[in-house]
Parts: C-alpha cells; sequence; structure tokens
C-alpha cells in the first residue's frame, strides 16, 4: 500500500497547533478571566458604583421633595387661607358651635386692629351682612336664642374685600385713590 499523501500536510497542521499552544502556554492565559453578564470585573465595578450614586442621588432628590412638601403643608395649615375654608366647612354643614369657633381661629388669624366679629363686618361686610349682624346683636341681648348670621357668600365676599384692603394698604376708612399723582 502506498502512502497517503495528504499525512504529510496533516503532521504539519498539527506541529503548527502544537507551537500556538506552546505560545498560549508560555503567556499564562490558561485561565479565562472572570467575568459576569459578558462583564470584566472593572467593567462590573464601574457598573455597581453608578447604580449605587444613582440610587444614592434619588433616595436624596425623595427626601427633599418630602421636606418641602410637609414644610409646605405645614405652612399652609397654619395659613387664613387654612382657616377661612375651614370655617367655611362649618358654616356650610350648619354646625353653629364648630362654625363659630372656626370663625374666631379665623379672624384670630386676620391683622385687625380689633380680632371681633362686629369689627370685621363693620369694616369689610356688605351692608345686608351688617344688618343681619345687628339683628343678631340685639336678638341676644333680648335673651333670644339666635346664632351668627352665615351666609357663606357674603363671608367670601368680606374676605375679598378683607384682602383687597389690606393690598392697598390696610386702609378701610380711608378713600381708596386710583391716580394719587394728580
Amino acid at each position: 500500500m502506498l502512502p497517503n499523501p495528504d499525512l504529510g500536510m496533516l503532521t504539519t497542521v498539527r506541529d503548527s497547533l502544537e507551537v500556538e499552544a506552546a505560545q498560549l502556554a508560555d503567556t499564562g492565559t490558561d485561565d479565562p478571566a472572570f467575568s459576569l453578564f459578558g462583564l470584566s470585573l472593572k467593567q462590573l465595578a464601574l457598573l455597581l458604583l453608578i447604580v449605587a450614586l444613582a440610587v444614592f442621588a434619588i433616595i436624596k432628590v425623595v427626601i427633599w421633595i418630602k421636606n418641602r412638601v410637609h414644610s409646605w403643608y405645614a405652612a399652609y395649615k397654619r395659613s387664613e387661607a387654612c382657616y377661612f375654608k375651614r370655617f367655611i366647612l362649618h358654616a356650610r354643614k350648619k354646625d353653629s358651635n364648630k362654625a363659630q369657633l372656626s370663625l374666631y381661629r379665623w379672624l384670630g388669624q386676620l391683622q385687625l386692629a380689633e380680632p371681633t366679629i362686629g369689627y370685621f363686618i363693620s369694616h369689610y361686610g356688605s351692608e345686608d351682612m351688617r344688618q343681619k349682624y345687628h339683628d343678631f346683636i340685639t336678638a341676644r341681648h333680648t335673651a333670644n336664642r339666635a346664632t351668627i348670621y352665615y351666609n357663606v357668600a357674603e363671608w367670601q365676599s368680606a374676605r375679598k374685600n378683607y384682602i383687597f384692603m389690606r393690598k392697598q394698604g390696610n386702609r378701610p376708612d380711608k378713600e381708596i385713590l386710583l391716580n394719587p399723582r394728580h
């Protein structure tokens, strides 16, 4: 039998593979590098650092927003507008005891020279509101059981008058000049 002529080529390929394997063995890359999810150790550490910083930033922003909302809400709960809304709520429910308490609490928040119902109505209320309050005072002095006049629309109008007067310099009894330069 004749020797196979292709065997010579197979021996040369085998020899070249052995040389490459020897070179790889010399460089010390027998152990594959550590990888997780296809990332090297350095890439994984960088990714974890970025994620940790992002989580830290999100937590800080959420805490800041929570504190801002809390301080805004606390300021609102102490504001004149909140006390007025409580008064209107109780007045609409026709609960005269709670309405009267919340009315006095709201009047206490206003910057009035005299924080009383009579002073507020006489300076900021409508003529009808003044008359109803006068009737209430008269009925109270004659031993009749009377309640304060709680027409919500008129109280809202009186509050608007108060706010308008405050913006004009708190002069309820002085004439408001449209053009003070002339």
